[in-house]
């Protein structure tokens, strides 16, 4: 029996707060640096194939040339930025798939949300008491891939991806339960095995309140203007989504990719003890 082919993925996912350089959006940025290198006949570039669909999403996408050609460069420049707080690295998972198997990995935690509620018939001081119904709903980055690797070394990756954010229920809320901020990519892309590719677009606009004034005078009904004022800050963001796929061709590869793996998750749990 002949095994069936695996390949390590290695995933990074970047938070880019577009200001200054990346203010018109990351792919707008390596569009000013040049682009002569790309597209070059018999280049990989010319095999990549996608076909995103982003929910709730906007801005430019990363065109098949920069998703291949330049990812490199785009990481360096990146992880550069770390430096000055204008990037964030939010996920750095790592992951064995099988040839044409569907492989996932999670990183977040659960949290608990109301699903429903029900009138119980019991009342307190003339109100009618309700009876809640928690379910846990998962949160954090969520990775689905489909891995087709062909005897040459290349790979095509089917991805799924989605990263979830709870966010708190304002004082005034009827309901008390945490909503849910979910931004969401798929894609299909073909790769040389140990190329990165690098994928981006979706961009997230939030606006952040923050009021300033003299303690309790600021607060005062239509005169606490006088006293104090309001700002709001919109701040626009762009996830970019890093890859490389590592063919395991034989036992030693597979040897050195769990050895690979052991050794990251060991750097992982050094950092969380810290």
């Amino acid at each position: 029996d002949v095994a069936p082919r695996q390949v390590l993925i290695e995933a990074k996912i970047y938070e880019v707060v577009l200001t200054g350089a990346f203010q018109a959006g990351v792919t707008a940025y390596l569009q000013r640096r040049g682009s002569n290198d790309l597209g070059a006949p018999n280049s990989l570039a010319n095999l990549s194939t996608r076909t995103p669909q982003y929910a709730s999403a906007t801005g430019l996408v990363l065109t098949a040339g920069m998703l291949v050609g330049r990812s490199r460069e785009l990481l360096g420049i990146l992880t550069a930025s770390e430096d000055n707080r204008k990037t964030k690295v939010i996920s750095a998972p790592v992951i064995i798939a099988t040839d044409s198997i569907p492989a996932s990995i999670n990183v977040g935690q659960e949290v608990p949300t109301l699903s429903s509620q029900a009138v119980t018939g019991i009342q307190s001081g003339g109100s009618s008491l309700f009876a809640n119904t928690i379910s846990n709903r998962g949160s954090g980055v969520t990775l689905k891939v489909v891995a087709r690797i062909n005897p040459s070394g290349i790979v095509t990756l089917v991805i799924a991806q989605e990263i979830s954010t709870p966010q708190a229920p304002g004082a005034g809320d009827a309901i008390q339960s945490p909503s849910f901020s979910t931004r969401t990519l798929q894609t299909q892309v073909t790769v040389q095995d140990g190329d990165t590719i690098a994928i981006g677009g979706i961009i997230r606009e939030s606006d952040t309140s923050s009021s300033a004034g003299i303690p309790f005078l600021h607060r005062i009904p239509v005169l606490g203007a006088i006293f104090g004022a309001k700002s709001t800050t919109k701040e626009r963001t762009e996830l970019v989504v890093f890859m490389t796929p590592k063919v395991i061709y034989d036992t030693n590869s597979m040897v050195e990719a769990s050895d690979e793996l052991k050794g990251k998750l060991k750097r992982l749990t050094r950092i969380i003890q810290e």
